[in-house]
């Protein structure tokens, strides 16, 4: 084999993986090896057996440039992340420090009586809190209700059709078929919306709890506020 005859086959090869321009720029860096090896005065075959059969010089070049994609891949997905965790930090810290400034603001200051907000706005406050957030929890469990009521309604009625097919089996098995790789997806699926049926509803008790463990500390804060206040107005006395 010569050098014509090895940049032809290895631009077949090349062909099949690339486009025009990316071959005809493989095939000028190859041209350079045989011209690089005359000068050293090595023959085309000394040239050629040195880089290789045209075969595996091209299904190198293709690993990487799937290894080249898959990293451009990958740094894409690297920068969506980041950015992802970004925004999630952001709302995550806006979020505690309006959860501080709020809980600071309805909590009575035990040590100076002019600082903060009085008692009994204290308490208008945190009674408004609760009605707002009691019809959000009536609501919440509403919708968990009628999610759970039209799940167990979807899956009576997929049980139903499941009974009603059955003369479909002995018809025809490729609907039988069919009907049978259908039922796997849909029950896969039904698995799934249960498992984060279940997570909502845990996650909303769960919040529902730490509000209550806080509303009954901010009322440890208002009766020893109102203990101190009381037990000043009997000293003035």
């Amino acid at each position: 084999m010569n050098k014509r005859e090895f940049l032809e086959i290895l631009k077949d090869y090349l062909s099949n993986h690339f486009s025009a321009d990316e071959v005809n720029d493989i095939l000028r860096d190859y041209e350079e090896y045989f011209i690089d090896g005359e000068i050293e005065g090595k023959s085309d075959l000394q040239i050629i057996e040195s880089l290789g059969s045209p075969k595996s010089i091209v299904r190198d070049l293709v690993d990487e440039m799937k290894e080249s994609k898959l990293n451009d891949s990958n740094k894409r997905f690297d920068k969506i992340y980041d950015s992802l965790n970004k925004v999630k930090l952001k709302v995550k810290d806006s979020y505690y420090k309006t959860k501080e400034i709020i809980n600071n603001k309805l909590t009575p200051n035990l040590k100076n009586d002019n600082d903060g907000l009085s008692t009994k706005l204290i308490k208008v406050l945190l009674a408004c809190l609760s009605l707002g957030l009691m019809f959000g929890w009536i609501l919440f469990i509403l919708m968990m209700v009628s999610g759970g009521l039209t799940l167990v309604a979807l899956n009576i009625a997929f049980i139903a059709l499941l009974g009603t097919s059955g003369p479909l089996f002995v018809l025809d098995k490729s609907i039988a078929s069919l009907i049978i790789f259908a039922s796997l997806g849909i029950v896969g699926f039904d698995i799934i919306v249960i498992q984060v049926y279940l997570y909502i509803i845990k996650l909303g008790k769960n919040i529902y709890k730490q509000y209550i463990n806080w509303l009954k500390n901010k009322k440890k804060y208002i009766q020893a506020k109102e203990k101190m206040n009381y037990k000043g107005d009997d000293i003035d006395e």
